[in-house]
């Protein structure tokens, strides 16, 4: 998708490079399927120049990865058409892309630390701690969620988040 946004901005066929993290989980271990990325602004030509495609708007990325999504799940026949154009009809469609987060020149250690943040384990083991008197596994962030309005959850052992959405756990 990428590599095809970068060929039409560009008129004409350029090679890039990237590296995708596919995390599953946000805070409180609540599923939250979603992408983190590191990739060139840009792109090389068949003669080897590199050709610059700063990001400066990210909304039409984000809409041509949903209409791709939408029209794979079609073609595959995991939607019917009225459906899929039902999706395509929505104001807000849950797709978006954020790339405040820039690495210019040779700043090696944000590149380690950008790197670092997105090929992180989807649940950090420092945040939990099972307390067998009480049958309790206990979930704790660093930080305050605003969106929660906590930083810390209390979970029965047999209803953690990862079992509550059908996760198998026997591999973690």
């Amino acid at each position: 998708m990428i590599q095809e946004y970068y060929n039409e901005v560009a008129g004409r066929q350029i090679t890039t490079g990237l590296v995708l993290s596919h995390q599953t989980f946000g805070d409180f271990a609540r599923p939250n399927p979603h992408w983190h990325g590191l990739l060139l602004e840009g792109g090389f030509d068949d003669t080897g120049n590199f050709i610059y495609l700063p990001i400066s708007s990210t909304k039409q990325m984000a809409e041509l990865f949903r209409r791709k999504m939408i029209w794979y799940f079609e073609k595959n026949k995991l939607l019917n058409t009225d459906f899929a154009l039902n999706l395509l009809s929505w104001k807000n469609s849950g797709f978006s892309i954020d790339n405040s987060v820039r690495i210019y020149g040779s700043d090696n250690k944000a590149r380690e630390s950008l790197a670092q943040y997105i090929a992180r384990a989807p649940v950090s083991l420092e945040k939990l701690k099972y307390e067998p008197f009480h049958g309790k596994v206990l979930f704790k962030t660093p930080k305050y969620n605003d969106y929660f309005k906590e930083n810390f959850k209390s979970f029965d052992v047999l209803d953690t988040p990862l079992n509550l959405y059908n996760w198998n756990t026997t591999k973690l």
